[in-house]
């Protein structure tokens, strides 16, 4: 029978597939992988947005994650296409920790030398079935801590243990570093060891023998590495008071200068020394933590005497980096000075940083020379020794001090004004104001970089998760306190 056929009506797979990727940018993972699943056609074209969701991973160093880990980097393409990688180290409370630590035999399936195996064969499935050469384009080092254990919530007030935090960062970077060295697996552009984290940091002994291993290695792995960040700090168990004898008549405090100050010219050294394996490094964050003193207890070894000092590598020459960062830090005058002449940066940002020895009229003078190449800089409470050190332009300042008012403790300077000197001073003899806002900012300065009493200490607090009263405890505020029954 003569007549019109109906049109029939257009189907979704006839769709070009620039339009298919228009319609995934409005769905979530579960329902583009539902559209995947409709047919092939609409699965070659909707692949494209649900590949990007496998470009960043999380592996938390367990022994189920890491066997998921290997399975899907043998079976899954889409698991190949891994660029961002973040390895978690899991921190146990207190008393958990204690028990795993005494009886290993039980808690065999967490301990480093039956982990490591399966980190390493899971990056070595990435370069092993990826059709061309495969290579991170950064590397993210963190701790996180257990909420629960075989379905038990776990107290965060036993979050309080430097020791503990410690000990499995030290652990998850061995493991991380020596997994990416059996791999070949090269880092492209960013390396960050637990930068982004408060209250946690790497022991700095640890990261100097990493850095002499480094230096034999054949493979190329941070051979294109552009950004480090990096927190670095003694060991939990150092005793400060091992030092008083040879340094007391500086005191306590200079004593714990002393020894801080030895520590990071090794790792400033090591910096300096690196660059020659890292020749296209651009940017460079060091932070400090500042782990308080406990005179209670003795550590079985002293890291100061255990690490010589760090000589490797070729002579030092200029290098020219596009932004450093140095926060928490305590040096001299000369070995900042050594240390910005050989790096010579663009952009330079110095946080907290306390000076020991020298002044810092000295180092204002060469950020204003035409020999520093510096462009720009930001000085932001900054010290000499304990003493905060204030600017003498125009400005206000953070918080009141007695007697008389104080130029502003930060310093910024861009384009021609950057060749500018401007003078400084210290706050001897001055006390600032007993006020709320002084309180809360010696409380941000010791939780970014250290200083807390092991009371006081609080991993969870810094991580987001406070518990009642905590903050008000640190910070000098009101708390009730309980009635005896």
């Amino acid at each position: 029978m003569a007549g019109p056929w109906p049109k029939p009506s257009p189907k979704l797979e006839e769709c070009p597939g620039e339009i298919i990727n228009e319609i995934t940018k409005y769905l979530g993972r579960e329902d583009i992988a539902s559209l995947r699943r409709t047919n092939r056609h609409i699965c070659g074209k909707a692949s494209y947005r649900f590949a990007t969701y496998f470009e960043s991973k999380t592996i938390d160093l367990t022994p189920d994650c890491l066997f998921e880990f290997i399975y899907l980097t043998r079976v899954s393409p889409l698991a190949r296409r891994l660029k961002h990688l973040t390895i978690q180290g899991h921190v146990y409370g207190n008393r958990e920790y204690r028990r795993r630590m005494v009886d290993k035999k039980k808690y065999k399936p967490f301990q480093d030398f039956y982990l490591f195996p399966y980190l390493a064969k899971a990056l070595e499935n990435l370069r092993k079935y990826s059709s061309e050469e495969f290579e991170l384009t950064s590397l993210s080092l963190r701790v996180v801590p257990v909420m629960t254990i075989k379905g038990t919530p776990h107290v965060p007030k036993e979050f309080r243990s430097y020791r503990s935090i410690w000990d499995v960062a030290n652990r998850t970077f061995s493991m991380a570093m020596k997994a990416l060295w059996k791999a070949q697996i090269p880092v492209r552009d960013h390396l960050d060891i637990f930068s982004n984290i408060k209250g946690c940091s790497l022991r700095y002994d640890s990261f100097i023998e990493f850095a002499r291993e480094f230096a034999t290695w054949q493979v190329p792995v941070f051979r294109s590495l552009k950004r480090l960040s990096m927190s670095l700090s003694l060991e939990p168990d150092f005793d400060m008071t091992v030092y008083l004898d040879d340094h007391d008549r500086q005191g306590r405090l200079g004593a714990r200068e002393f020894i801080q100050r030895s520590c990071v010219r090794q790792v400033i050294q090591v910096i300096m020394h690196g660059l020659h394996f890292m020749p296209e490094l651009e940017d460079v964050d060091f932070h400090w933590y500042n782990i308080p003193e406990r005179p209670n207890e003795v550590p079985s070894v002293v890291p100061y005497e255990r690490v010589p000092p760090y000589h490797s590598g070729p002579p030092l020459t200029c290098t020219s980096l596009k932004t450093c960062t140095l926060r928490g830090v305590f040096i001299s005058e000369p070995d900042l000075l050594q240390f910005l002449r050989v790096v010579r940066p663009s952009t330079l940002s110095l946080e907290y940083i306390c000076l020991t020895a020298g002044i810092w009229n000295e180092i204002i003078q060469y950020l204003a020379s035409p020999e520093s190449g510096i462009t720009s800089y930001r000085l932001d409470d900054v010290r000499k020794l304990d003493k905060l050190v204030h600017f003498l332009i125009p400005g206000e300042t953070k918080f009141s001090w007695m007697r008389r008012q104080l130029g502003p403790s930060t310093l910024k300077r861009e384009g021609d004004e950057a060749k500018q000197f401007v003078r400084c001073g210290n706050s001897v003899g001055l006390a600032m104001l007993n006020c709320d806002k002084r309180r809360r900012w010696e409380f941000e300065k010791r939780r970014d970089f250290g200083g807390f009493l092991a009371r006081y200490y609080n991993f969870m607090l810094w991580g987001g998760l406070p518990t009642p009263g905590d903050t008000r405890k640190i910070i000098g505020g009101k708390k009730g306190k309980k009635g005896k029954k």
